[in-house]
């Protein structure tokens, strides 16, 4: 199949009390890894949404490697309106002749690039394909391309991609992974304290 990744990191990392994309994850950071896997996935584009400090941020994702698919930003105005808004952004700028697309998080370092080809292999068309750690549901979640349409004109009301699995449940493909990482995002201090590599990892 012919996938694309929209990674998103506009957030404001209220909870966190800085940005926590910036944060430093080993040789690179938060949002570094986060793309680093992405760059990993067989897919044919990765469109990152930036918001807060985009500037740094897109600075921070241009000194992590590409390999494979070609890399591009797209900066949402509009990110301090929530997630939707950069979802929103992201699917506006996919290719065309997709089959599908992923929605990823920039502050899930610990997800792994066999991940985004697990779900890719299990995918079968018209199906939501979630990863499953630990009986529970996680990220990045791979959706048919004709979703992109729905998602573009959902209402603000609607939570991000929480509200697309709601309103197309019979569709969900859960498959489980042994990545703990699709379900560790760095929202706390705490968090990022319990699961950062020491910094010279």
């Amino acid at each position: 199949m012919r996938a694309a990744i929209v990674l998103l990191a506009a957030g404001g990392s209220r909870r966190m009390g800085e940005h926590k994309l910036l944060l430093p994850w080993g040789q690179t950071t938060v949002v570094g890894a986060a793309l680093a896997a992405a760059c990993g996935a067989p897919v044919s584009q990765i469109i990152v949404v930036t918001g807060r400090d985009a500037a740094r941020v897109e600075a921070a994702c241009r000194s992590v490697p590409a390999t494979g698919a070609g890399v591009c930003f797209i900066e949402n105005p509009r990110w301090a309106e929530g997630m939707l808004t950069s979802v929103q952004a992201g699917l506006a700028a996919l290719p065309p002749g997709l089959d599908g697309f992923f929605v990823a998080l920039g502050d899930m370092p610990l997800v792994e690039p066999r991940v985004y080809a697990g779900l890719m292999q299990a995918w079968a068309p018209d199906r939501i394909c979630v990863p499953v750690w630990d009986g529970r549901r996680g990220n990045p979640v791979l959706l048919p391309a004709a979703l992109a349409a729905e998602a573009l004109s959902a209402p603000p009301a609607d939570v991000g991609l929480r509200g697309m699995l709601l309103h197309h449940p019979h569709r969900v493909l859960e498959l489980p992974v042994d990545c703990p990482g699709v379900r560790i995002d760095l929202d706390t201090p705490e968090e990022y304290s319990r699961h950062a590599p020491a910094p010279d990892a």
